[in-house]
Formats: structure tokens, C-alpha cells, sequence
């Protein structure tokens, strides 16, 4: 609504948030749940996407400052960092055993 040339907000529309990168924040809108309480998020691939940015960026701010090097940002990065290959054995591919794959 205008009045005298300025905007009086609206007191249902929440003005937006912005994070540290000055990205406007993208919260998950939750549409309903599952009967084993998973949550639906009606906006989840935008949400999905802000929230990698965000670490993508937060990623590069470490490096530009030196609080991680490049080696350092892989190991965090890694889901496998850690894991000995050694020691692993396939059990099932899919819902089969592995023993009865031809």
C-alpha cells in the first residue's frame, strides 16, 4: 500500500532475510509428512540449491582467508575421507544379495 510516496509494509509478507553473502535466505517450506514422519518440502529444490551455495561459499571464504588449504577443503568435502577400501565387502546390489547376481 502507497501513502504520501512511501510504502507502509505489510505486516503478513515477512521482509526477506539475507545471509553473511548477502544471498537472500531460503528457508524449507514444509507441505506435509508421511506416515514414517518423513517431512515433504514443497520448495526443496530451491532450498536444495541455496543450501549448497551457502557451503560453497562459505567453503571459498575459508581459503581466501587461509583458515583451510585446497587439501584440507577436499578432506572435508569427502564423504569417503577415512573409509579403508581394504575392509569393505559387497553384501547387496539394489535389494539383491551379491551372491545371487549372476
Amino acid at each position: 500500500m502507497k501513502m504520501g510516496g512511501g510504502e507502509i509494509p505489510d505486516p503478513e509478507i515477512p521482509e526477506p532475510e539475507f545471509d553473511e553473502f548477502g544471498d537472500r535466505i531460503v528457508r524449507p517450506i514444509e507441505s506435509g509428512r508421511s506416515p514414517e514422519g518423513h517431512i515433504y518440502v514443497e520448495n526443496f529444490n530451491e532450498w536444495n540449491a541455496y543450501i549448497k551455495q551457502l557451503s560453497r561459499n562459505r567453503d571459498a571464504r575459508m581459503l581466501e582467508r587461509g583458515e583451510i588449504d585446497q587439501a584440507g577443503l577436499i578432506r572435508k568435502n569427502d564423504i569417503f575421507y577415512g573409509v579403508d577400501f581394504s575392509k569393505v565387502r559387497i553384501v547387496a546390489i539394489g535389494d539383491r544379495k551379491y551372491e545371487d547376481i549372476d
